[in-house]
């Protein structure tokens, strides 16, 4: 998409970014075979890693699994494992 920024050393696999999303560097990215149910349909989906919405912000060290979904405006401090669906705004900010 349109003025996505992806430092180095990412390794993304079968995702979908958003415009005006940031990967800062060593962001992983999964890819696997998963179940997804949208507006109450099923869907066995073969292979999807992250699917971001627009404006989001996945600072260094991130690890997200497979099927991974986030909305836009989402934020994701260093060093998460991040998995599952977070919605639009929110922060994903790890302890210390």
């Amino acid at each position: 998409m349109r003025d996505v920024q992806i430092d180095s050393n990412c390794s993304i696999h079968h995702s979908i970014i958003g415009p005006a999303t940031s990967l800062k560097s060593n962001v992983e990215i999964d890819a696997s075979t998963v179940d997804k149910i949208v507006r109450n349909t099923h869907y066995h989906i073969r292979r999807l890693g992250l699917v971001t919405g627009e404006a989001c912000m996945l600072e260094q060290g991130v690890v997200c699994a497979p099927g991974t979904m986030l909305g836009s405006q989402v934020y994701v401090s260093r060093r998460i494992n991040l998995e599952g669906e977070h919605d639009t705004g929110s922060k994903v900010i790890g302890g210390t």
